[in-house]
């Protein structure tokens, strides 16, 4: 496989990430949510006490994208905003009940995806090569677009 073929796969694997980002996904029934908004639930169950701006920086968008995708998820009722008891300026997003169930399910959809993809993987043997390859390939484009 070329260099060429292989980049025109990583176009396309991440065209098919950006056209999901704006699609509405239900998650075992519940009620559909952006993709934005799954990974914020997902940002929040996995950093309990992150504020928004920690928050915005894990995933990579403004804190004002997060403020509001978070306003939506308070209406949908999958999160409360609290302050801080030490900084009353700091808001802390948590889960509501139904939040964590969207964060569950989401987790359960990637650990599916991952087994069917880890299965595979461990009968090449090249997967340890393919691996540095692709590390190889994101460190030289961080390198050069940041």
């Amino acid at each position: 496989m070329s260099i060429d073929a292989l980049t025109e796969q990583f176009v396309r694997i991440n065209s098919l990430f950006e056209s999901m980002h704006g699609e509405c996904i239900s998650l075992g029934g519940t009620t559909p949510l952006t993709t934005g908004e799954i990974h914020l639930i997902e940002a929040i169950g996995k950093h309990p006490d992150a504020n928004v701006t920690d928050l915005a920086k894990v995933l990579g968008n403004t804190k004002g994208a997060v403020s509001q995708m978070a306003a939506k998820l308070e209406k949908k009722n999958l999160i409360c905003k609290t302050r801080r008891a030490d900084n009353d300026k700091d808001i802390i997003l948590t889960l509501k009940e139904d939040g964590w169930y969207v964060f569950k399910e989401h987790e359960k959809l990637h650990a599916d995806l991952y087994a069917e993809l880890e299965q595979y993987a461990s009968e090449l043997e090249q997967a340890k090569v393919l691996m540095d390859v692709v590390e190889k390939y994101l460190n030289i484009y961080k390198e050069r677009l940041y």
